[in-house]
């Protein structure tokens, strides 16, 4: 074989041009500049999104009024009604010291375990959600956190689908929540308001509903079964379905088990302890004086509103009205009213507007606010504006014989309720025994509108006729007037002729000092006698000798303690007021009917001088012994006069 000539060497290769730095190529520049434009979007974003949620209302702020129920006491703290907030449901105000420690360690056991250390959203929650719900097909779970659910509830977003858009509106609230308030408070704001059942929102509600007990002594077992109510408050009620509460308080002892909130031999022993359910419902006392107050809440009220009303008192009252309409139904007499105040502080210490309150026809009106005719209940303020004036004085001699006085709608010829006349009497007399022609003497001396415009001074602002409609019959309770309104007018005579208002809510407590209870305004007091002409109107009606003429001396209307009364009763007796006063109280009575139809079916009274037929006789007993000023009783009596 030829011998072949060796191949040249290969010329070397050229060097290979240096690779341009990674910065430096085209591709990679505009990489990182889109990198560097999309970091900055999302950091002027992730800014933009704070200063936004820096500006947004806070969503756990009230929007005005009161969300919570208010207990309504009595003087001593003795609950009378709960009110419960205007969503219907009973919710408390608590502060997160107010809740066991169980409550707290169970709630997040079953709720949010990593509670302290999300910034409102889990994303190792939403994961694990995210995955049970392809595997399910189906949304089952959503990995709500404590902070979520809580933006659920104060936006009102509960119940509702399960959206992505819904989702995100709750994530991004929680973000806000999260950005104006801090753990402990977002804490104590979801205990406040989860869904617990019941009627009932928020585990202090919860706790007294199931357990009846305060939120600070739970025990683990129970806090455990409250803690597993907002899953489902009705799928878990220990009410409807024990056995399946049961099994879900178990279920969160287990993971209370599992974070360390409670030991091995902790958990064996709430696992095994029975539930011992409350079934006590609320009180429902004084229901016509707790709907006055209710009426007169401020706009915020505080959660514990203490009255001026004595529970004891208020229950001895009640009991008188059922039996005295017991004893005199065959008469007629369906219906009582009785208003209780103290002097010289004007507090309602007890209030009864019916019978019964329960009565399905009209237990629920109430007698102590009704305008009824008042009859001769007027004339004392009569006799006040003449001593006032200087008209009369109580020795003076009046006329008391028959009198025609010319109206618009005829001749007005007043007469006695006994038919007969006495002669010249004296004021003092004519008062005391609630003689009909001198009354109606002295207010046509005084003037129809001048009587009238004394009687609204002095809060009687139902008499809003015209002076024509009243007439000279204004005199005689020709008007008609409610019994707390009259009650009050009665208490400036024994009050040096100073009005004030009626007090249903006790003075705010000290600050420092426990209590609640709603501000006072500032007295609306106003002089409407003078000291003078109060004083003798208030002893003629604590003369038992001025009254004899028309009751008897020594009878049904005297004490044996200082004490002044005056009656009131309209025609055919379908309205019966009586006002009796000691230097401390007053008492108000008005006996009839709401149909206003007469109390008796005859009419057989004895002679003036004795007392009335026990037929037209209402009998109140004012015990007051334990307060050590008052051994004896008082009674109020309502007499045709």
């Amino acid at each position: 074989m030829p011998h072949e000539p060796p191949k040249p060497p290969r010329p070397p290769e050229p060097p290979k041009p240096r690779a341009a730095p990674f910065w430096r190529r085209r591709r990679a520049r505009r990489a990182l500049s889109s990198a560097l434009n999309l970091a900055a979007a999302l950091f002027f974003l992730l800014a933009a999104f704070h200063v936004v949620l820096g500006r947004l209302a806070d969503p756990l702020e009230s929007g005005g009024g009161w969300d919570w129920t208010v207990r309504l006491t009595d003087r001593n703290g003795e609950l009378l009604r709960e009110y419960l907030s205007p969503s219907l449901t009973r919710r408390d105000r608590t502060p997160l010291a107010g809740f066991s420690g169980h409550l707290v360690d169970a709630v997040l056991a079953a709720e949010d375990k990593r509670f302290f250390s999300h910034p409102g959203a889990d994303p190792l929650a939403l994961a694990r959600a995210a995955l049970e719900d392809l595997k399910a097909g189906k949304i089952v779970s959503g990995g709500s956190t404590l902070t979520m659910q809580l933006a659920r509830l104060s936006m009102g977003l509960s119940p509702g689908p399960r959206t992505f858009a819904r989702k995100l509106k709750e994530t991004l609230t929680a973000f806000l929540i999260e950005r104006r308030h801090t753990k402990p408070e977002i804490l104590e704001a979801y205990l406040n308001l989860a869904p617990t059942g019941g009627g009932t929102e928020g585990f202090a509600a919860a706790s007294a509903r199931y357990l009846g007990k305060p939120p600070s002594s739970l025990s683990p077992a129970e806090a455990a079964l409250l803690a597993g109510l907002p899953a489902s408050p009705e799928r878990f009620s220990p009410f409807r379905h024990p056995e399946r509460a049961v099994r879900r308080r178990n279920r969160v002892l287990d993971r209370m088990l599992l974070s360390g909130a409670i030991s091995e031999e902790e958990h064996s022993r709430a696992v095994s302890e029975p539930v011992r359910l409350s079934r006590e419902d609320p009180p429902f006392l004084a229901p016509h004086f707790a709907a006055r107050a209710r009426d007169a809440f401020p706009d915020e009220p505080p959660e514990t509103v203490r009255s001026t009303l004595d529970l004891s008192l208020q229950l001895e009252v009640e009991a008188m009205a059922r039996d005295t309409v017991g004893r005199y139904r065959d008469q007629g007499l369906e219906q009582v009213a009785v208003a209780v105040m103290s002097l010289p502080d004007r507090e309602i210490l007890a209030w009864v507007g019916s019978a019964d309150f329960h009565n399905p026809r009209d237990g629920q009106l109430d007698g102590v606010t009704a305008p009824r005719q008042p009859g001769s209940a007027l004339k004392p303020f009569i006799y006040a504006m003449a001593f006032e004036e200087g008209v009369i004085a109580p020795s003076s001699l009046m006329a008391d014989e028959p009198s025609d006085y010319p109206g618009w709608n005829g001749v007005f010829s007043p007469r006695n309720y006994s038919g007969a006349f006495s002669a010249p009497v004296s004021a003092r007399t004519a008062l005391g025994s609630s003689l009909n022609i001198p009354a109606v003497n002295l207010t046509n001396v005084l003037g129809v509108s001048k009587v009238l415009a004394k009687l609204r001074e002095l809060g009687m602002g139902t008499l809003d006729r015209d002076q024509d409609f009243y007439g000279l019959g204004i005199s005689l309770g020709g008007g008609e007037v409610s019994l707390i309104d009259l009650l009050s007018a009665y208490a400036a005579l024994f009050d040096q002729g100073i009005w004030k208002p009626s007090e249903i809510f006790m003075p705010p407590p000290a600050p420092g000092t426990a209590g609640a209870s709603p501000s006072r305004p500032p007295t609306a007091a106003r002089r409407v006698f003078s000291p003078e002409a109060a004083f003798l109107v208030r002893n003629v009606l604590s003369d038992d000798r001025a009254r004899a003429l028309g009751f008897g001396e020594g009878g049904i209307l005297a004490t044996p303690y200082p004490s002044a009364v005056k009656t009131g009763t309209s025609t055919n007796f379908k309205d019966n007021f009586c006002l009796g006063f000691t230097a401390r109280y007053a008492v108000g009575v008005w006996a009839g009917n709401f149909q206003a139809r007469p109390i008796l079916t005859s009419k057989r009274y004895t002679p003036p001088g004795r007392a009335c037929s026990t037929s037209s006789t209402i009998s109140w007993t004012f015990p007051r012994s334990r307060r050590g000023d008052l051994k004896s009783s008082l009674p109020i009596t309502t007499q045709r006069r």
